[in-house]
C-alpha cells in the first residue's frame, strides 16, 4: 500500500518456509522453493519494506496443470541424460503437481498483451523469452527461405539441448514444455536439460 502499486513476486522479500533464508518472492535462491501465494503473503515490499497486502487484480494464466501428465510422460523419457540437478529440480515439481503460472504482469515496459482489458499489462519475461526460442527460428527461417518445422516439428531425430543456470531449470523443463504443447500443433519438447 505503502508504494501504491501491484509487486511482482521478485518484488517481495521474505522467508523461505522450506530453508529460513531471506528471499525473493520468485523463487527461493538457496533450495529453489517457489513461495505460494499465501507465502508470499507473509513477505515484504523490497523498496520500502512494508507489509504486502492483498488486492484484487486481474490475471492471465498458463494452465500447466492441464499437461501434467504430458510433461511427466516427456521427463521421464529423456531425463535420464539430465544433470541430477536438473531432473530433481523437475521431478520436485511433477510430484507436487503442476499449478497453473501467471504469466501477466503490472509493469510499464516489456510486451504488451493484445487483449481488451489487458492494455496496462505485460508478458512476463520468462514466457516471452523461452518463446523467443521458436519464434526466432521462425524469423530467422522466414528471412533465409528455411522451414522452420525442420527444426521444431518434422525432424524428431534431431537433439535439443537447453543450457542455462540452475535457476532456470523449471522455465526449461516445465513451463517451455507446457508452452509449447498448448500450441497444440506438435512441437518438439527439450531433450537435453543442461544446467
Amino acid at each position: 500500500e505503502h508504494c501504491d502499486k501491484f509487486l511482482s513476486d521478485r518484488e517481495i522479500t521474505l522467508i523461505c518456509p522450506e530453508c529460513g533464508q531471506e528471499t525473493k518472492g520468485d523463487q527461493c535462491d538457496a533450495c529453489l522453493h517457489v513461495p505460494t501465494g499465501a507465502e508470499l503473503m507473509t513477505g515484504n515490499c523490497i523498496d520500502c519494506k512494508s507489509k504486502v497486502v492483498e488486492r484484487e487484480n486481474k490475471v492471465l494464466y498458463l494452465a500447466l496443470s492441464k499437461f501434467q501428465k504430458e510433461i511427466e510422460e516427456h521427463t521421464e523419457k529423456v531425463k535420464h541424460e539430465w544433470r541430477i540437478n536438473a531432473q530433481n529440480e523437475t521431478l520436485k515439481y511433477l510430484k507436487q503437481g503442476l499449478l497453473d503460472r501467471a504469466v501477466t504482469r503490472d509493469l510499464t515496459w516489456g510486451v504488451d498483451i493484445p487483449l481488451p482489458g489487458y492494455e496496462e499489462k505485460k508478458m512476463y519475461v520468462w514466457i516471452e523469452a523461452v518463446l523467443g526460442y521458436l519464434t526466432t527460428t521462425i524469423d530467422f527461417c522466414e528471412r533465409n527461405n528455411l522451414n522452420y518445422e525442420n527444426w521444431w516439428k518434422n525432424d524428431k531425430n534431431d537433439i535439443m539441448y537447453m543450457v542455462h543456470g540452475k535457476d532456470n531449470i523449471t522455465f526449461h523443463s516445465i513451463i517451455f514444455p507446457g508452452l509449447l504443447l498448448s500450441l497444440k500443433d506438435d512441437y518438439k519438447l527439450p531433450d537435453m536439460i543442461v544446467s
